[in-house]
């Protein structure tokens, strides 16, 4: 499902989020109370998933699934996002690597799963950015290509 936003979900979306452009922003799932943010960036849809406040916790529940902080903002799948680092609120990730600059989707609470800017939901309630996560494989797969360039 991809659609555009409706002017009712556009004017909520921009009381949530002032920065988002909800006239570019895509649909990707309608409501649903059944998942949350973190849940959708290990691809689970079916509960609704809090590691934690902290960045820790967030570090944690990562690590058991496979990833990693990324040294590198350009290797990431994920951007962890808090007001501070005890604070965390949510997580995005990168749904085309193609057109990173358009395309991170974003699971938003109970609300719909929509297609931002990477940080277009910068807001007193979610904060900012803090870290990216990436795979273990894909981390270690980066670096080996880093250190040895054919």
């Amino acid at each position: 499902m991809n659609r555009p936003m409706t002017n009712e979900e556009k004017i909520r979306f921009r009381r949530y989020f002032p920065k988002l452009d909800t006239n570019r922003s895509i649909v990707t799932d309608n409501v649903t109370e059944v998942y949350n943010c973190i849940a959708w960036t290990v691809k689970i849809t079916s509960s609704w998933i809090w590691p934690g406040d902290n960045i820790m916790d967030f570090d944690a529940f990562y690590n058991r699934r496979g990833f990693v902080r990324s040294p590198e903002e350009y290797a990431c799948s994920i951007a962890a996002w808090g007001r501070n680092s005890s604070q965390m609120t949510h997580g995005s990730v990168l749904a085309d690597p193609e057109t990173a600059k358009l395309k991170w989707e974003s699971k938003c609470g109970s609300d719909l799963r929509i297609l931002h800017k990477r940080d277009e939901l910068e807001c007193e309630e979610y904060g900012e950015i803090l870290f990216f996560i990436d795979s273990t494989l894909l981390w270690q797969m980066t670096s080996l290509r880093l250190l040895f360039p054919k």
